[in-house]
């Protein structure tokens, strides 16, 4: 392009490749030290929510493809931007806190700040990989017609019963009972007949549930579940 780079400009220009994923010599060569970072992560984790997520390679390899680069940012003051922070906030409180708490000991370590939009990219990749895990349990939540109405519903159940079991909102009118069987659990607000479905994994509840109506099939489904 016929034009002349400074040392500053290419150092400049080598920070923002770094910042975004791009490896260097030194973060190479580095590698045992931030691999022990993120088993470390991984294994208190796990002892957290009793889960074991070690063996999961995808977990590993996605922690450390983020955290290397996130290390770098945050040593050199570069900030990025959560744009569904909020909304991880809303929807996984529980994850997300525990994923803080995680991060408490690495940000000792490095003496770094860990802001929020990293601890939601963060947790974002935990939350994936149990997922993945055998033990969290599919529920399917059938509401009555109305957005309003499912929010709510959808909001104060997730409240009462654990946030690491995954969780879908269907409507009565488009109810499918052909996908039942990707669930573990049902929790209707409807009379339902469902074939091949087992009875005993099937939970009503009024469309809009008083505190002691969710308490009873929280201690139900622990039942169950646990």
């Amino acid at each position: 392009m016929n034009i002349s780079l400074s040392e500053e400009d290419i150092v400049y220009i080598n920070e923002c490749l770094i910042a975004n994923g791009i490896e260097n010599l030194n973060i190479t060569s580095n590698h045992g030290y931030y691999s022990k970072l993120v088993q470390d992560l991984i294994k208190k984790f796990s002892k957290i929510i009793n889960t074991n997520l070690t063996k999961d390679k995808k977990l590993y390899k996605g922690l450390l493809t983020h955290i290397v680069p996130m290390i770098y940012r945050l040593n050199n003051n570069i900030r990025l931007q959560n744009p569904l922070i909020k909304e991880i906030k809303k929807q996984y409180s529980v994850m997300f806190n525990i994923t803080w708490f995680v991060l408490v000991d690495l940000e000792s370590k490095l003496n770094i700040h860990i802001p929020e939009d990293e601890i939601g990219f963060i947790m974002v990749h935990f939350q994936s990989a149990l997922e993945r895990h055998e033990d969290i349990k599919k529920v399917l939540i059938v509401c009555p017609t109305g957005i309003v109405t499912s929010e709510l519903l959808e909001a104060r159940i997730k409240k009462y019963l654990p946030s690491l079991n995954l969780y879908e909102v269907v409507s009565v009118q488009n109810l499918n009972p052909a996908n039942f069987k990707k669930f573990d659990y049902i929790i209707s607000t409807v009379p339902l007949e469902v074939k091949n479905f087992d009875s005993n994994r099937i939970f009503f509840i009024s469309p809009i549930p008083t505190d002691k109506e969710l308490k009873e099939l929280t201690n139900l489904m622990t039942d169950k579940i646990f």
